[in-house]
């Protein structure tokens, strides 16, 4: 159960709580989407002030775990919104799979000058 700084009374607690117990179970596990689908290999992307690389090349079904290693939150979003990461804190993770052959340059939501490419080959 979460703890709220406040009371809640009555059917409040279901329909607060639950959702956020939802939601702060899919932000701590952003991998597990991505594992369902099974990735046939994981890619590395390391965030600082900029991607690293800014280039990545990967083939159908192989998925990109991007991992904040800076000292403020940041993203990565797809530019036609093909994937979102969510906000990453410093230190944490998310996984993201792809399955269809693309080229997807992509940003950081909070920080849109940071941008980088991925180009997803058929198999």
């Amino acid at each position: 159960m979460i703890a709220f700084p406040f009371p809640l009374r009555g059917s409040t607690v279901l329909r607060v709580a639950l959702p956020l117990a939802i939601g702060a179970a899919v932000l701590a596990f952003p991998g597990a989407a991505a594992a369902q689908g099974k990735c046939t290999q994981i890619h590395e992307v390391d965030i600082q002030h900029v991607f690293v690389p800014k280039l990545m090349v990967i083939k159908q079904g192989e998925c990109i775990r991007f991992t904040n290693n800076h000292t403020i939150e940041h993203s990565a979003i797809g530019l036609q919104r093909e994937f979102n990461t969510g906000t990453l804190m410093p230190g944490s993770t998310a996984v993201v799979r792809f399955p269809e052959a693309a080229a997807i340059p992509f940003w950081c939501g909070l920080h849109p000058p940071m941008m980088g490419n991925i180009v997803v080959e058929a198999k």
